[in-house]
C-alpha cells in the first residue's frame, strides 16, 4: 500500500506538470484555439490519482467560447462522469469522434466510452486518425449526415443508426512500433496483387496523408517522397491492423480487431467504425423500455477504409427521402 500510495503521488505530480506546460504554451501562442476534447485527447494518457480530474482539472485551460461541457461534480461514481463526458462531446460537436478514444481503454460497462482512470501513461496508443498530418482534405466517411443518437446512462446504452455495414474476413499481424511493411509482412496482401490493389494498399496504410503515388519525381525528390511516406505509414499504422472486407476493400483498424466483425459507416461518423455483434443480455430491457429496435455491438475503435472515407452526394438528403435506408445499433 505505501508503494502503491507513492506511485499515484508521483502520477500526479507528472499529469499537473503537463497541464501546466501546456498552459504557459497557451499562453505564450494566443493564436493556439484548443476545445475541451482537444484537451482531453492530449492528456488521455497521463495519469491522475483520480480519474475523473483527467477531465475537471483541464477545464482551467479553456480559453474565451470554448464550453467546458460538463460541471465538475465529485458525488457521482467516476464511470457517469465518464459517459456524461462522451454524450455531451457527442450533442456540442455533432460527430463521432469522442468515441474514437475508447479502443483499448474502454469501460466494462460501456465499450463506447473511455476509462479515464486507466493507468495506461507510456503505453503507446494508435494515433487518432483525424489527427494524422498531411491529409489532403478532412474525412468524411458519412458525408453531411446529422448525428443521431438515443442514450441511456441507467443502462450504458448508446444508440446509433449505420448507413451500412461491410465485414472482416482476413486480417494480417499487428504493426509494432519500429516495424516495418515487410517486418509486419503486410506487403504480402499486394505482392502479387494488380496495379489498382497496390495503389490502393499505399494510399490506405499512409491513411491518405501523402501526394498520390504514380508521380514522376528526380532522384532527389523520390528519396524524400519515401522519408515522408515512411513516416505517414508509422503515423498511422503503429498498433494497428490491416484487413480485408468480404466486399474486398483494405483497411486499417484497431490492433484487437479480429476476423467476423463488422465494418460501420455511422450517421455522423468522419471515419468507419469497427464493431462486433454482442447479445444484449441483461440490457435487453433498454429495447422494451424505449422502443428502438437494432442489434447489439461493442466498439472496437476507429478504422480507416479504403474507398469509405469520403461519401460521395448528398447523405442527408438521402436519408430523409429513404433513398438511403439507416439501421439502429446499440453500442453496449
Amino acid at each position: 500500500m505505501f508503494f502503491s500510495n507513492i506511485i499515484c503521488y508521483q502520477q500526479g505530480i507528472a499529469f499537473a506538470s503537463a497541464v501546466q506546460t501546456l498552459r504557459a504554451s497557451l499562453h505564450e501562442d494566443s493564436k493556439v484555439r484548443l476545445s475541451m476534447l482537444d484537451l482531453v485527447e492530449k492528456f488521455r494518457e497521463q495519469s491522475a490519482t483520480f480519474g475523473p480530474d483527467k477531465i475537471y482539472s483541464l477545464m482551467g485551460l479553456l480559453q474565451a467560447g470554448q464550453p467546458s461541457l460538463l460541471d465538475a461534480d465529485y458525488t457521482i461514481t467516476p464511470e457517469k462522469v465518464f459517459m456524461q463526458f462522451t454524450v455531451s462531446c457527442l450533442r456540442y460537436y455533432g460527430n463521432l469522434r469522442v468515441l474514437g478514444l475508447a479502443a483499448g481503454a474502454e469501460l466494462r460497462s460501456a465499450s463506447w466510452c473511455r476509462n479515464y482512470s486507466l493507468n495506461i501513461a507510456g503505453v503507446e496508443e494508435s494515433r487518432p486518425l483525424h489527427g494524422l498530418p498531411g491529409r489532403p482534405r478532412p474525412y468524411c466517411a458519412s458525408g453531411n449526415s446529422s448525428l443521431r443518437y438515443h442514450f441511456s446512462l441507467e443502462y450504458g446504452v448508446l444508440s446509433l443508426l449505420s448507413l451500412g455495414m461491410d465485414e472482416i474476413v482476413e486480417v494480417a499481424g499487428v504493426y509494432r512500433p519500429g516495424a516495418t511493411l515487410d517486418t509486419a509482412k503486410w506487403s504480402n496482401f499486394v505482392d502479387e496483387a494488380a496495379p489498382e490493389r497496390k495503389i490502393a494498399f499505399t494510399c490506405t496504410v499512409a491513411a491518405d496523408c501523402l501526394t498520390k503515388p504514380g508521380k514522376k519525381y528526380s532522384p532527389l525528390e523520390e528519396a524524400a517522397w519515401i522519408e515522408r511516406y515512411s513516416q505517414a505509414v508509422n503515423n498511422a499504422c503503429v498498433n494497428r491492423q490491416l484487413f480485408v472486407t468480404r466486399s474486398g476493400k483494405l483497411g486499417i483498424g484497431p490492433w484487437n480487431l479480429k476476423r467476423g466483425d463488422n465494418i460501420a459507416i455511422l450517421v455522423g461518423g468522419k471515419t468507419p467504425f469497427v464493431l462486433r455483434r454482442c447479445s444484449l443480455g441483461e440490457k435487453r430491457r433498454y429495447i422494451s423500455e424505449f422502443g428502438i429496435p437494432g442489434d447489439a455491438y461493442k466498439l472496437v475503435g476507429e478504422a480507416h477504409v479504403n474507398g469509405m472515407m469520403y461519401y460521395e452526394g448528398n447523405a442527408e438528403e438521402r436519408i430523409k427521402s429513404g433513398e438511403v435506408r439507416v439501421v439502429p445499433v446499440h453500442l453496449l
